[in-house]
């Protein structure tokens, strides 16, 4: 049996096209979450913010709001679509793709893939797509993954850090 031998490229378009999946998964799950107040604040922030108020002067703030975090994202939202209700699912969506995308590099070994070869990164990618990907929307896992003001940037920025 001849072995079949993939090029960088066809790993990379694997990878565009794995992601892309994951992407449109994780949005068709997001948008069955009813959105409720609690979820539009950050919007609501990121939109003050990009009308020029960006500390927020007069808000009743919590003290662990993650403001610089969080609402960045949204701030870049509203400033590349409008204010606009999909963004209150097309935002964590993108937060939770990046933490998903951050995860699959950290399985990637230091010396490429011709080191370890390709069995542990697939082994680890199917267990991040399994078990933050292929969940059912209802749990509180994918709840509090796919939702706005549960903070999931401070993760993703962790991971970026790292």
């Amino acid at each position: 049996m001849k072995k079949i031998k993939l090029g960088k490229p066809a790993y990379i378009a694997l990878f565009a096209l794995a992601s892309c999946a994951a992407f449109f998964l994780l949005l068709k799950s997001a948008a069955r979450i009813v959105p409720n107040s609690d979820f539009a604040n950050q919007m609501l922030e990121g939109w003050a913010m990009l009308r020029g108020n960006f500390f927020l002067k007069g808000w009743s703030l919590p003290v662990d709001n993650f403001f610089t975090l969080d609402n960045l994202f949204y701030y870049a939202g509203i400033y590349l679509s409008g204010f606009n209700p999909g963004l209150l699912h097309v935002i964590p969506t993108i937060v939770a793709f990046l933490i998903i995308v951050t995860g699959f590099l950290f399985l990637i070994p230091e010396g490429g893939l011709k080191k370890t070869g390709i069995l542990p990164v697939t082994a680890g990618l199917s267990l991040i797509f399994s078990l933050l990907i292929l969940r059912p929307y209802s749990t509180p896992l994918m709840f509090n993954f796919l939702t706005g003001p549960f903070h999931n940037t401070s993760l993703l920025y962790s991971f970026v850090s790292l």
